[in-house]
């Protein structure tokens, strides 16, 4: 039984941190043009504060 539950959390993990890896990849290659790297960082920032102020209202 427990064997199965250590596996599941292993699994768990290694979803966790590939859909994370898919994810940022695309954002790193982003950021190597200064152009877009701007576009990049004020998007997330935008992103960040319409979160804040959406879960504050």
């Amino acid at each position: 039984f427990w064997g199965n539950v250590l596996r599941y959390i292993s699994y768990f993990f290694s979803v966790l941190l590939g859909t994370a890896y898919i994810a940022v990849k695309p954002l790193i290659e982003l950021m190597k043009k200064p152009t877009t790297a701007v576009l990049v960082v004020g998007g997330l920032a935008g992103l960040f504060f319409f979160v804040s102020f959406t879960v504050q209202a």
